[in-house]
């Protein structure tokens, strides 16, 4: 038996290869542009498995293969909690396709029967800093407060 526990033995070079880069050029994109006007005490997220943030109540093998297979693009979450705050996906032309829009309509209808919050962004070839900085702060609930660099917000209570 060999270490992943199959009766064959593998030539693990042979049948993988490492990839050169874990974005897409439209995702570092987009991804850059967010992380540029993000709001303070959150954090951007790639590449997560939406089994990382949906759980089954039940362990049924369908239900649990249905998220566990699938990923979103970004999850926006709070910095020194790890809290989900949203989920942002990135659409574009294989968007289209009508595989892809089945997918995307389970995504939407998960996401929304558990709370979560979902943003789909379409890809461009740049992001308006003052959009995506009004996209983050609403889907936050607060509004950026500017302050001087080195000023730090009063801890209440």
């Amino acid at each position: 038996m060999t270490r992943d526990g199959s009766n064959w033995p593998i030539d693990y070079q042979a049948v993988y290869s490492r990839r050169r880069y874990l974005l897409s050029i439209a995702e570092l994109r987009l991804a850059t542009s967010l992380v540029e006007v993000m709001p303070e005490g959150l954090t951007l997220m790639c590449k997560v498995r939406l089994a990382d943030i949906v759980s089954c109540r039940f362990e049924n093998r369908i239900s649990l293969r249905r998220i566990s297979q699938k990923h979103v693009d970004f999850v926006l979450v709070k910095q020194h909690s790890s809290a989900i705050v949203a989920v942002i996906e990135l659409d574009d032309r294989s968007h289209e396709k009508e595989s892809r829009r089945r997918r995307d309509e389970f995504v939407n209808e998960l996401l929304e029967a558990v709370g979560i919050r979902l943003v789909r962004i379409g890809i461009r070839k740049s992001y308006d800093p003052s959009e995506l900085r009004a996209m983050l702060e609403s889907l936050c609930g607060f509004r950026r407060v500017n302050r001087p660099l080195g000023d730090r917000p009063r801890r209440r209570g």
